[in-house]
């Protein structure tokens, strides 16, 4: 089930980046703004639960690549939603921290951080920080998600007293 989250959480931080953005900086371009709304088609596609929406906003050859070094294709992901709603998962919230994107032509690359909550199946909350960055490109006049990497972000050590 911690897997099926770690994934999950990808999605929806990406589709968060939407929110960041307008914190950290303006959209400047057309391409920018195209990108954000495709993040929010994916953060109303998990939501939910459309498959059909998922399917249409990730390429063939999605894959994601997890903090443990293990990498989930687009078939894969959509099997791991569906069985988060079929065990009752949900998200909480998203909060975002920072946001990045780099347009270079018909390519795109987003680099974030968020505090992320979710709800497992027993009701318990859980708070994650994630770090995310995803490659998104432009096919047949629409933003796809070609690829993602989740890295979690631990809390600094403090030093110890003497």
């Amino acid at each position: 089930m911690k897997r099926i989250l770690s994934i999950a959480l990808f999605l929806i931080a990406a589709s968060s980046l939407a929110f960041a953005q307008t914190a950290s900086k303006p959209v400047n371009s057309i391409a920018e703004q195209e990108v954000l709304k495709t993040l929010d088609e994916v953060l109303r596609a998990m939501i939910e639960h459309d498959m059909a929406a998922i399917d249409r906003l990730y390429t063939d050859h999605y894959v994601f690549s997890g903090n443990t070094g293990g990498s989930v294709s687009k078939a894969q992901l959509i099997e791991v939603f569906k069985r988060m709603k079929a065990n009752g998962a949900s998200y909480v919230s998203w909060t975002p921290s920072e946001m990045k994107i780099a347009l270079y032509g018909d390519a795109a690359v987003t680099n974030n951080r968020f505090e992320i909550k979710t709800r497992n199946s027993k009701g318990e909350i859980t708070t994650l920080n994630h770090r995310y960055t995803c490659t998104w490109v432009k096919l047949k006049g629409q933003w796809k998600l070609a690829a993602a990497q989740s890295t979690e972000v631990k809390p600094p050590v403090q030093p110890a007293q003497q």
